[in-house]
């Protein structure tokens, strides 16, 4: 009888070893396919640059570009054609790095024009500096700060034998880090292009006198505007420089929609106004 128990209590020891083998080499099997299809590479769109709240598709498509991404890093609704963006908007900023998603795209009358995280400050603008008067709300601008010279003793961070007049240009641009190479005693005139894909929330017109133009029969009456009240959402900090440049300086708008390149901005002056050719 003893001998019977021991053979049966051997077998069944025996079943039981080779089902929970069975188990777990299921296991370790489903968790490896998991694994190799987590890490199976898909392509999904990424933002190459910043794409403002409430720019439109060809915008978008032009600031995204196809990546190939571990299945597990693909995010829900990561858009993977760009047909499916169809005449959406951003429904909020793109911001580089990020993958492309079909909830960040909304119709654009779904787009609110609220300004909530930025301060909008407005200043007068004649028409040549604001594209000819044909900036209008919505529009994206680029924001240009010009000076004059000035002396490096009235530049502030800047004084005496540390300033040069490129590191006192920087101050104008917002550079505050000093060189220590004797210059000049004032700045050369500077200007750059220092804030890009700036939102305007709001055009007003101070119009000209008008009268009709009746020479073709018709009446045509032509409007307009010698200057230009132009409202820009600004974050605190540029706001400040802006209100600075526009009080001290000039200040210069361009259309500037997202989808163009910044190569070869940089800090202009009559030093470097000049291309050089070799």
């Amino acid at each position: 009888m003893n001998n019977r128990r021991r053979i049966l209590g051997i077998l069944a020891a025996l079943v039981l070893a080779i089902v929970g083998t069975a188990a777990l080499i299921s296991y370790v099997d489903s968790a490896k396919d998991k694994a190799v299809g987590d890490e199976k590479l898909v392509d999904v769109y990424v933002v190459d640059k910043l794409v403002p709240k409430g720019a439109d598709a060809k915008t978008i498509k032009a600031s995204v570009s196809i990546e190939r991404v571990p299945a597990r890093l693909k995010q829900p609704g990561a858009v993977t054609n760009l047909d499916s963006v169809g005449d959406n908007v951003a429904a909020a900023d793109l911001l580089p790095g990020d993958q492309l998603l079909a909830a960040r795209l909304v119709p654009e009358e779904a787009v609110t024009e609220v300004v909530t995280d930025k301060v909008q400050v407005s200043a007068l603008f004649a028409p040549e500096r604001a594209v000819g008067g044909a900036l209008k709300k919505g529009d994206l601008v680029g924001v240009y700060l010009s000076f004059d010279p000035f002396s490096l003793e009235s530049a502030g961070q800047l004084t005496g034998d540390d300033a040069t007049p490129e590191t006192t240009a920087s101050v104008a641009a917002g550079d505050t880090a000093p060189s220590t190479t004797q210059g000049p005693s004032t700045t050369p005139n500077v200007t750059r292009l220092e804030f890009r894909n700036v939102l305007v929330t709001n055009v007003q017109t101070i119009s000209a006198p008008v009268s009709p133009d009746t020479t073709d029969g018709i009446g045509v009456v032509q409007v307009t505007g010698s200057q230009y009240v132009v409202t820009l959402a600004l974050s605190p900090e540029q706001s400040e420089r802006f209100v600075f440049a526009a009080e001290f300086g000039r200040v210069w708008l361009s259309l500037d929609p997202a989808s163009v390149a910044d190569d070869g901005t940089r800090l202009v002056s009559l030093g470097n106004v000049f291309a050089m050719v070799q």
